[in-house]
């Protein structure tokens, strides 16, 4: 599979997750709206956040893209207050940075990047605070394919120090499809 195939699906990798997702919060949201500081209106509804992200990911597909608001002066402007539009909960691996492959600037995007995609409850945390006190109206999960994590978690390697954590974290479902019909990594 070439480079950007593998970038195209593990954008798409996640999201089944996110109208659901983005439903949830949005409804969340509505109830926190009245109990919670807020940094910024919603601009965006998530059928637009999500649509922002795919068309940004299709010039990046296209090797066309406008790399928005990469400049000082956005850096300027965001370090006075921060309004991302999503929040993705992706994978630290360094070939999937989200704001690349989405083509977006500084600012527009709240990442949460752990190995593996984990839901630890740092994680978690971080995305409660970027859905109820930055007003993001968009959650994606974005998984990619040949994630060093779950290779090790099928593989069942023995880890240095922390790292066996978030491998003890994905063995369970690495159980449940390991007989089934495909690559069990991807």
């Amino acid at each position: 599979m070439e480079r950007r195939d593998f970038l195209k699906w593990g954008a798409f990798g996640g999201l089944g997750l996110v109208v659901t997702a983005s439903d949830l919060l949005w409804q969340i949201k509505q109830v926190q709206a009245a109990e919670l500081p807020v940094t910024a209106s919603l601009s965006l509804s998530p059928d637009a956040a999500l649509q922002r992200l795919m068309e940004g990911n299709q010039r990046f597909v296209q090797h066309q893209p406008q790399y928005p608001d990469q400049s000082q002066a956005r850096l300027q402007e965001v370090a006075q207050a921060q309004h991302p539009f999503a929040t993705i909960l992706s994978c630290a691996d360094s070939r999937v940075p989200a704001e690349i492959i989405f083509d977006q600037g500084i600012g527009d995007i709240f990442d949460v990047r752990i190995a593996g995609n984990i839901a630890t409850p740092e994680a978690i945390g971080s995305i409660e605070y970027a859905v109820a006190l930055l007003n993001t109206p968009l959650l994606m999960v974005l998984g990619h394919e040949r994630c060093g994590a779950v290779t090790a978690a099928v593989q069942n390697e023995r880890l240095p120090g922390d790292i066996s954590t978030f491998v003890k974290a994905i063995k369970p479902v690495v159980a449940k499809v390991k007989y089934q019909p495909g690559d069990t990594v991807d």
